[in-house]
């Protein structure tokens, strides 16, 4: 590794995180946490929020798939206090959460809910910028303000949060 007068540092880190991803698709756990591992430890502080977040997402399966769970949950942690993850893939960490959260309760008996850091959203300090687009005699308007009309009044959509821009024929 380190022959060369540059040592090709970033080049061993991407092999070091494909080598996780070869252990873990060959069902080598313990080896594909230790990359996982080291991968975190040289990737950690560099402000890459999406590869970190990838390596976090790996680490927390692997840690649940060895037995882990405290170890599963504090990756948990550390995901959503990055809150660099789109909606969807909060979605799926806060559901990894609970699912793990509730298989540790089954064997261990563990009554309190960690804490999460959520975030908090102050009301008053939110503000709303709205523009009037009414003077565009634009056909897209009309067509955008009806589809809205129409998921604004579908329960289902209201319960789950609604998708302005996905057709109803899917």
């Amino acid at each position: 590794l380190f022959v060369s007068p540059n040592p090709l540092f970033r080049k061993f880190c991407f092999r070091i995180v494909i080598a996780a991803l070869k252990f873990a698709e060959s069902g080598q756990r313990r080896h594909a946490r230790r990359c996982y591992d080291v991968a975190f430890q040289i990737y950690s502080g560099r402000n890459w929020s999406i590869i970190e977040d990838q390596l976090l997402q790996g680490l927390l399966r692997i840690s649940y798939s060895l037995g882990k769970g405290d170890e599963a949950l504090s990756y948990v942690q550390q995901l959503l206090e990055h809150n660099s993850l789109p909606f969807y893939k909060q979605n799926s960490v806060l559901r990894e959460f609970l699912y793990i959260h509730q298989n540790k309760e089954k064997t261990e008996r563990q009554e309190q809910m960690p804490i999460l850091p959520l975030p908090k959203i102050i009301h008053n300090s939110l503000k709303v910028h709205l523009h009037d687009y009414s003077s565009d005699d634009s056909d897209e308007w009309t067509v955008m303000e009806e589809a809205f009309r129409r998921e604004e009044s579908n329960p289902k959509a209201k319960a789950q949060g609604f998708d302005l821009w996905k057709s109803k024929e899917e």
